[in-house]
C-alpha cells in the first residue's frame, strides 16, 4: 500500500510539472502569435503609406492636384502633402502668370520702335526685333560676338566700364546715324538695359536749324553796323537838336542795341550748341570778373549796382584752369540777368569756390526771385518769366539757354536756389 500511496504521488508529482510546461509553452506560442500579427500589420502599413506616396509624387509630376486619401495613412503625412500640392498649384499660377507678363512685354517692345536689348554677362537675354539692324545673323547669344558695327562694340563697353547709368547723343559711323543711346542697371541683378533711338533727322534739321540761325545772323550783323554808324554820324551832323529829335535819336539807338544784343545771343546759342572742345587755359579769378564787369559797365552803372567778390581757391594767387571764354560768357550771361531781374539798387555777390574735383562759380541777387513752378523752365530756348520781367528789357530768351550749353558741354552742374521778393543763387560747377 506503501508503494501504491507513494506511485500515486510520484504521477501526480510528474502530472503537475507537465501541466505547467504546456502552460508556459501555450503562453510562448501566444505572444509569439501576437508579435508576428504585430509585424505583419506594420509592414501592410508601410506598405500603404509607400504606395500613397508613389502615387500622389506622381500626381504632383503630372500636374494632377487630386489627393488619393487612404484611411490607413496618418495625419502628418496627409497634411504633408496636402501642402505640398498648395505650393504645386501656387508654383504653377505663378509660372502661368510670369508666362503672361512675359508674353505682354514681348508684345510691347515689338511695338517699340527703339532698338532694345538687355545684356547679362555679356549675353543678350531680351531683345526686341529692332536690334536685327546691328546683328548678323547668328545663332550665338553673345553680345559681342553678334554686333555687325565696331563703333557700336566700343560704345557699349564703355558703358559696362564705366557702371553708371548714361544718357547721350552717340554717332554710329559705319550706318552714318545718330542715335540716343540709354543705359539702365538693374539693382537686384548683374543686368543692363540698352536702348538706341535714331535721331538722324532731329540732328539733320539741328544742323540745317544752326546754319540758318548762324547764316541770319551773319546778314544780319553788317547792315545793322551801318545803321548804326550812320545813326551816330547823322547824330552829331545836326546841330541845336531840339528835345524831340534827342528823345528819337535817343530810342534808335536803343532799338539798334536791343537788335544787336539779339544777334549776339543767337551766334553764341548757334556756336556753343554742341560743341564740346575745351580751350583750356590759366587766368587769375580777379581777371575774369573784371573783364566779365568791364562789359556790363553801362548797365551796372544806370542800375546803380553794388557788386561784391569772393574767392576761396587753393592756389594763393587765385589762378584757375578754364575754358576762359565760355566761363565768361557764363559769368556775363548770370551777372546781367541778376542785374536786370534786381531791385532798384541790385546787390549782387561774386564768388568763385575750388574743391578737390570742380571749380563753383556762384551768383547771388536781391532781386525779385523765381516763382518754383518757373525754375525748371527758365533754361529753355526763348523761354521767359513774363510775370517777373522788366518791361524797359527786351532779350532774346537764350542768355540762360547758353549758359544751360555750355555748362553741359563742359560735363558740369548748374543748380538754382530762389525765394520769391527776396532773390536767386545760382551755382555753376565745373570739373576741372
Amino acid at each position: 500500500m506503501t508503494l501504491i500511496l507513494v506511485f500515486e504521488i510520484f504521477v501526480l508529482f510528474l502530472a503537475f510539472i507537465f501541466h505547467e510546461k504546456i502552460t508556459i509553452l501555450l503562453s510562448f506560442l501566444a505572444i509569439f502569435l501576437i508579435f508576428n500579427f504585430l509585424l505583419y500589420s506594420l509592414y501592410i502599413s508601410k506598405e500603404r503609406e509607400i504606395e500613397f506616396l508613389k502615387e500622389n509624387i506622381i500626381n504632383i509630376i503630372d500636374d494632377n492636384f487630386t489627393l488619393n486619401i487612404d484611411y490607413y495613412i496618418n495625419n502628418k503625412s496627409l497634411d504633408f502633402f496636402q501642402k505640398i500640392f498648395n505650393i504645386k498649384k501656387e508654383t504653377k499660377n505663378y509660372k502661368k502668370n510670369l508666362e503672361k507678363e512675359s508674353q505682354k512685354l514681348k508684345e510691347i517692345l515689338r511695338a517699340i520702335d527703339d532698338i532694345i536689348f538687355v545684356i547679362n554677362n555679356n549675353e543678350i537675354i531680351l531683345k526686341n526685333k529692332n536690334v536685327d539692324i546691328l546683328t548678323y545673323n547668328s545663332k550665338s547669344k553673345k553680345f559681342f560676338d553678334t554686333i555687325k558695327y565696331n563703333s557700336l562694340i566700343k560704345k557699349i563697353k564703355d558703358i559696362l566700364i564705366s557702371k553708371e547709368n548714361i544718357k547721350e547723343d552717340f554717332f554710329l559711323t559705319e550706318l552714318n546715324k545718330y542715335y540716343l543711346i540709354e543705359s539702365y542697371r538693374l539693382e537686384t541683378e548683374p543686368s543692363i538695359i540698352i536702348s538706341l533711338r535714331d535721331i538722324t533727322i532731329t540732328k539733320n534739321f539741328e544742323k540745317i536749324q544752326k546754319d540758318f540761325i548762324s547764316n541770319v545772323s551773319h546778314e544780319l550783323k553788317t547792315p545793322l553796323t551801318n545803321i548804326k554808324g550812320y545813326t551816330i554820324a547823322l547824330e552829331e551832323s545836326i546841330e541845336n537838336k531840339d528835345d524831340n529829335v534827342k528823345n528819337f535819336f535817343k530810342i534808335i539807338n536803343s532799338n539798334i542795341n536791343k537788335i544787336d544784343n539779339l544777334i549776339y545771343d543767337f551766334l553764341n546759342y548757334s556756336k556753343y550748341e554742341g560743341f564740346k572742345i575745351l580751350n583750356l587755359s590759366y587766368i587769375k579769378a580777379e581777371e575774369l570778373i573784371n573783364e566779365t564787369l568791364f562789359g556790363l559797365t553801362l548797365l551796372i552803372n544806370n542800375k546803380n549796382a553794388k557788386i561784391q567778390t569772393n574767392f576761396m581757391l587753393f592756389d594763393e594767387n587765385h589762378y584757375i584752369y578754364i575754358d576762359v571764354e565760355k566761363i565768361k560768357l557764363v559769368m556775363k550771361n548770370l551777372i546781367e540777368n541778376a542785374l536786370i531781374y534786381s531791385s532798384k539798387k541790385p546787390e549782387i555777390n561774386i564768388e568763385i569756390l575750388e574743391d578737390e574735383n570742380s571749380y563753383i562759380f556762384k551768383i547771388s541777387d536781391n532781386g525779385l526771385g523765381i516763382p518754383e513752378e518757373e525754375r525748371d523752365k527758365i533754361f529753355e530756348k526763348f523761354y521767359r518769366v513774363d510775370k517777373s520781367r522788366p518791361m524797359n528789357f527786351s532779350g532774346s530768351g537764350l542768355g540762360l539757354s547758353i549758359v544751360k550749353e555750355i555748362v553741359h558741354n563742359y560735363n558740369g552742374e548748374i543748380k538754382l536756389t530762389s525765394e520769391s521778393g527776396l532773390g536767386s543763387t545760382f551755382y555753376v560747377i565745373i570739373p576741372k
